[in-house]
């Protein structure tokens, strides 16, 4: 049995016997958050079954130079569908939750938070699969995002990558600071260890992140931050940056742009900020990559803009503590016999792996889009994506995409 996989178990057998813990003493059950929540009678012991399910339809148009690179699809398809429980015991809180990603095996399940933490409230220390360290965006729950992907610089530098790892935070009420040490991804078997005669094949990184409130009233919130992150391969292989799709699709080809070979550690690091006024939000973020090969060194960059303002007057929210955009409620819910939540985004991505030698293109993204939240746990978006590329391996070109998503969660 791995480490990881040991730890995992660990990690599961206790968020059972907390749940039988909890569930032994009276309990009062709260369905606030979309599914029961079973709270023992002094408030010590929690426990939450959690999950979601988002599916999309969509359709993609793309135009590269000459035709052999150029094609079209449209199709129905599942974008995410996790399972998990949360909670907390005697001053400790868990989570352990998966997704469920259909390959030709259709059995094939990612890691996603699965930890164990203890808050004093003023430090909180972490151990397990997380990504707490990542930047505002990355960090961002996919259910609140307004548009349906992240930016192609979150995707291209590994910004919301999770890994199992040791993250130590602190904070008050206008501040955060939070770092941590990680190696591999949880689902990730180690290849080789010393004990085995041979060199440890597992990537690490420290990354570190911290924010600041300069207005931090609900619907005046003034936010500034920065991050960065120094990976080493460690003899697992080299660091790829094309991982990046054009933007506000998942189902486009991601090999638009180039990576260069052999790239064994590189520094990311880059600002964000988040700024509202009533109903109107805008965020942004700009990374800036150095990436080490044995005989040269590159340098990267991308970011975005997003403006997004909801008709029906509901107010988007930054906290501080944990670092991330958190969800809202419609004013007026459909089942109430309103509209529910009504929101338009509009948003400006770019990322360049051009440098030197190393011509891997240049792309610039705009995105339109509309949501509508009837209820509190459910929405649909409706998102679509110009992509303007500039060189790359398919010598430049253009690519449509138009996306519409359905997700509840509980």
């Amino acid at each position: 049995m791995s480490k990881k996989n040991f730890i995992y178990g660990v990690a599961a057998i206790a968020a059972i016997a907390c749940a039988n813990n909890a569930l032994a003493q009276e309990t009062k059950i709260d369905w606030s958050k979309g599914s029961p929540r079973y709270t023992d009678e002094e408030g010590q012991n929690q426990f939450r079954i959690r999950g979601r399910y988002m599916a999309d339809a969509y359709a993609i148009d793309a135009d590269f130079a000459g035709t052999s690179a150029d094609g079209t699809a449209s199709g129905f398809g599942t974008r995410r569908f996790r399972l998990g429980v949360e909670g907390k015991t005697q001053g400790l809180n868990y989570k352990a939750e998966v997704t469920f990603k259909p390959d030709a095996s259709l059995a094939q399940i990612e890691y996603n938070d699965v930890w164990v933490g203890y808050d004093t409230g003023s430090t909180e220390i972490i151990f397990g699969n997380n990504y707490f360290t990542a930047p505002m965006e990355s960090l961002t729950s996919s259910l609140v995002q307004m548009t349906t992907e992240r930016s192609m610089a979150s995707a291209a530098f590994g910004q919301a990558d999770r890994a199992t790892g040791l993250v130590i935070r602190k904070y008050s009420d206008n501040w955060m600071v939070i770092g941590g040490f990680y190696g591999n991804k949880g689902e990730v078997k180690e290849t080789g260890t010393a004990l085995a005669g041979g060199a440890g094949t597992e990537a690490q990184y420290i990354q570190v992140r911290g924010d600041y409130a300069i207005n931090n009233n609900k619907g005046s919130q003034l936010i500034v931050g920065a991050h960065a992150k120094v990976r080493d391969a460690n003899n697992s292989g080299s660091i790829s940056y094309a991982h990046a799709k054009p933007v506000q699709t998942n189902y486009g080809s991601s090999s638009y742009l180039g990576t260069p070979s052999g790239v064994l550690k590189d520094t990311v690091a880059g600002v964000e900020g988040f700024w509202t006024m009533g109903s109107l939000s805008i965020m942004g973020e700009y990374s800036q990559a150095k990436a080490e090969t044995l005989t040269k060194d590159y340098t990267f960059g991308g970011g975005f803009v997003e403006a997004a303002y909801f008709l029906t007057g509901e107010v988007r929210a930054y906290d501080v503590k944990s670092g991330e955009i958190k969800g809202l409620k419609p004013n007026s819910p459909l089942l109430d016999g309103g509209f529910g939540a009504w929101g338009l985004v509009a948003r400006y991505d770019n990322l360049d792996l051009e440098d030197g030698t190393h011509l891997g293109g240049k792309a610039d993204g705009y995105s339109l889009g509309v949501l509508w939240q009837p209820v509190d746990y459910a929405m649909l978006r409706a998102m679509y994506g110009h992509t303007k590329i500039e060189g790359g391996p398919k010598g430049g070109g253009t690519v449509n995409a138009f996306t519409v998503r359905a997700q509840f969660s509980f």
